[in-house]
């Protein structure tokens, strides 16, 4: 039976940023009828579990120059003012009335204008290039960390060489809060898996800041409860999960940050390598692949383009709860 695509064919795709390409992603399915959005060709509805700003992106007017936020490059990085170069990142001088992604920041929601402008002097503006780590637990948390552009891994890493991602940050979010808190060392690796711009506030600026905008404790806290849930959840799925379910899950919880609605699937607009997604779930590569295979034998996902695209959301929440 011949079905009409359920949404418009998107007029310019989406660049995404550059990655490491992995041989296992530069396969193709062959050709066939399509599967659309939701994998069910019984219904037209969508689920509303994934009707977020993310995944409704296709059906937005796209911007006049059609770029991507996302797919910012090195070169289109500037220096705000005069940079130093200390310790393997570079060191802004340069002084904002307000930060231009300060007011969107999880910790400072709430905030009034004057309140972030003062914050804003008491922080330093920072970038990491792509693979550059950003701390280590032989670091001091002397400092919390506001992601304002690019990605950061933060991951533990075994004696063995294993790595274990304990947490995929985006523009908006935080990091390094524990050791701040408890002047400790840190307790994981954070590496910039994209040229990054952060903002630092030591330890002393966040404890003053604290006391004079309650509100800015409240979201920290807010913060802090929103990692450990996320934490206990991993454990969870480590535990009593086998490696589908984990994997499954994994790409329901990239289709809900990264998706974007086409005719054929919903793409995850992030390029990540099987070793990335491995670690990602705690697993070994060659078994991530053996099931990123298996999934794909099912028509739940398929891969294009080294991207992933979800073509049956409804399967996927059922392998995740198996």
């Amino acid at each position: 039976m011949q079905l009409a695509p359920l949404l418009p064919m998107a007029k310019n795709p989406v660049g995404v940023c550059p990655g490491v390409g992995d041989s296992h992603f530069d396969s193709h399915l062959g050709s066939g009828p399509l599967v659309f959005a939701w994998g069910r060709e019984d219904s037209n509805l969508r689920p509303r579990d994934y009707e977020s700003p993310a995944l409704t992106a296709e059906l937005r007017p796209r911007a006049a120059h059609g770029t991507d936020e996302r797919n910012t490059q090195a070169s289109d990085f500037k220096p705000l003012g005069t940079l130093v170069r200390i310790s393997g990142c570079t060191t802004d001088h340069t002084t904002l009335s307000i930060a231009p992604h300060l007011p969107e920041h999880e910790l400072f929601q709430g905030l009034p204008d004057g309140d972030l402008a003062a914050l804003d002097e008491r922080s330093t503006a920072l970038s990491f290039a792509k693979g550059e780590l950003i701390y280590s637990p032989f670091d001091r948390g002397e400092s919390i960390f506001l992601l304002e552009e690019g990605r950061v891994r933060i991951y533990r890493s075994a004696h063995d060489g294993r790595q274990l991602t304990l947490a995929m940050l985006d523009p908006g979010m935080s990091f390094g809060q524990v050791a701040v808190l408890e002047h400790e060392l840190q307790d994981a690796y954070a590496e910039a898996l994209t040229d990054c711009s952060v903002r630092l506030l030591t330890a002393d600026a966040l404890q003053r800041a604290m006391a004079e905008h309650p509100q800015l404790a409240l979201n920290l806290m807010r913060a802090l409860a929103s990692r450990l849930r996320d934490a206990e959840d991993q454990v969870e799925s480590l535990a009593f999960r086998p490696v589908p379910a984990r994997l499954a899950g994994k790409l329901l919880e990239l289709m809900d940050r990264y998706g974007r609605v086409t005719p054929s699937g919903i793409r995850i607009d992030e390029r990540f390598t099987h070793l990335q997604l491995a670690e990602m779930i705690g697993t070994s590569r060659e078994t991530l692949t053996k099931v990123l295979n298996e999934l794909r034998d099912e028509h739940l996902i398929d891969v294009r383009e080294r991207l992933v695209w979800v073509l049956d959301v409804d399967g996927l929440e059922r392998l995740k709860g198996a």
